[in-house]
């Protein structure tokens, strides 16, 4: 048996002004406010001194956060914030397990695909057959 782990999210990482910043992404509909997203966080790198920021965004979530919107042209999905965010100095596509950045993607999905199965190749997993008439414990 073998496993494979998938990382099914964008994740994005920014550094220096844009560690904090939230950006907008639907428009002001009436007298609602615009929805923005954000990068939170305080992460370090190899270098204690230089951190980032971080927001993971999917295709379902963008749907279930924002709905129809009315968009901000360039954010109507994940994929396009995404990309639309990638033109912000000190943003990049990031993996979860490392300080990896890039400008690229294809290189994110890459590296975090590599990574996280690397990674996953050091441990021994057990499956555990559950069975469904157990009593459920409270």
């Amino acid at each position: 048996m073998k496993i494979k782990a998938n990382f099914p999210h964008i994740y994005l990482v920014a550094y220096d002004s844009n560690k904090t910043s939230s950006h907008r992404v639907t428009e002001r509909n009436g007298s609602a406010k615009p929805k923005e997203c954000a990068f939170f966080g305080n992460v370090s790198t190899e270098n204690s001194e230089i951190t980032y920021g971080t927001l993971v965004i999917d295709e379902m979530l963008w749907k279930k956060w924002y709905g129809n919107g009315p968009f901000v042209k360039g954010m109507e999905t994940a994929a396009n914030a995404a990309n639309t965010l990638m033109h912000l100095p000190g943003v990049y596509y990031g993996c979860p397990l490392c300080s990896f950045r890039t400008k690229r993607y294809d290189e994110s999905v890459k590296h975090i695909d590599e990574h996280v199965n690397r990674f996953i190749t050091q441990f021994d997993f057990e499956v555990e057959d559950l069975n469904d008439n157990s009593p459920v414990k409270e």
